[in-house]
């Protein structure tokens, strides 16, 4: 066994990944195995192991249409297996094991992800969400995947879930200021012209936003690299919203915040200033470094963590950012 497949797995079961193992090995040389790899413990192997006869004894069997599909025989007892006996470790198994494992997991609205080389994974790599096929293994295993491990090593699925959950976090992030920005902005707008009867801010003004909003926001926020905490984030279901509860907070909670902050500047800030002139730049200025720094505090949008500073020495892309985002606005006003 490599030595960084017990890491790997320690790694996994932190970021709620259940590895299991499937062998065609003795029972015994099984549960060795899984207990070296951090996959069970000794104790739990009573409960946790079973060969594949007893599997498919107990799960109750699988059946197939007629395109191909496979439907559990008995799909309360395959979830007594997992729920309740939390079973790990199938030994003596067979090809059609590892179908029934995967079909049953899916029934249960679990992301599967299986790996495998030789012919008689094809069928379960198809039927997976995710199928692993090894750098080593046949060609039919290959095509039959959606990734293939060039080094057959089991961390190269963890720095692919790493990355995976950071792209989406990104993605979060920047849909939480964009949407700050534009309810912000859109709000504003419309109280002053109802008001005032004339716009806020001029058509070049609100190009230069719509450029911080957009460019700018996303070579910033996009480009942030994963953390070794990133693991930590919690699985997103299909069913999911990309827009949480907290991300919403967050968007209403800043925009109530800067609109606030920005009406209120609008009404008082005119008795102290010579020319309306004045009053327009500040404005604008005020409105520009409030969403700035909201930029800032979009770089976390989970309930994990509210340092919103943590790692932003790592991400270049957004100091850089922030920085001429900030030098260009002093040469503008």
């Amino acid at each position: 066994m490599r030595p960084e497949v017990a890491k790997a797995v320690k790694i996994a079961r932190g970021g709620s990944i259940n590895v299991r193992l499937v062998s065609g090995d003795h029972l015994k040389t099984a549960i060795d195995f899984a207990v070296q790899a951090k996959i069970i413990k000794r104790e739990e192997a009573k409960t946790a192991c079973m060969t594949g006869e007893e599997f498919r004894n107990a799960a109750g069997g699988i059946r197939a249409d007629r395109t191909g599909s496979h439907f559990l025989e008995d799909p309360g007892a395959f979830a007594n297996l997992i729920n309740k006996r939390k079973i790990r470790v199938i030994a003596r198994a067979r090809p059609e094991d590892k179908i029934l494992l995967a079909t049953g997991l899916k029934e249960l609205k679990k992301t599967v992800a299986l790996t495998g080389d030789g012919i008689n994974d094809i069928e379960g790599l198809r039927i997976s969400d995710v199928g692993f096929s090894m750098g080593s293994g046949v060609s039919a295993a290959k095509d039959a995947s959606k990734m293939i491990l060039v080094d057959d090593n089991l961390m190269s699925i963890i720095n692919a879930v790493l990355w995976g959950r950071n792209i989406y976090a990104n993605v979060r992030k920047f849909i939480q200021f964009q949407f700050t920005v534009n309810f912000s902005a859109l709000v504003l707008m419309l109280i002053v012209a109802l008001v005032e009867g004339a716009p806020l801010f001029t058509v070049v003004q609100l190009l230069w936003i719509n450029m911080i909003m957009d460019l700018m926001a996303a070579l910033a926020l996009a480009a942030e690299p994963p953390s070794p905490s990133t693991i930590l984030n919690p699985p997103v279901r299909r069913a999911d919203n990309i827009i949480t509860q907290i991300m919403w907070r967050q968007i209403l909670g800043m925009t109530a915040y800067i609109v606030g902050m920005m009406i209120l500047m609008f009404f008082t800030i005119e008795s102290i200033l010579e020319t309306s002139g004045k009053k327009s730049t500040l404005l604008f200025n005020t409105f520009i470094y409030l969403n700035l720094f909201n930029e800032i505090n979009c770089r976390k949008v989970s309930a994990q963590g509210f340092n919103v500073f943590e790692h932003i020495h790592r991400n270049i892309y957004f100091i850089a950012v922030f920085a001429a985002t900030v030098g260009i606005q002093l040469v503008m006003v």
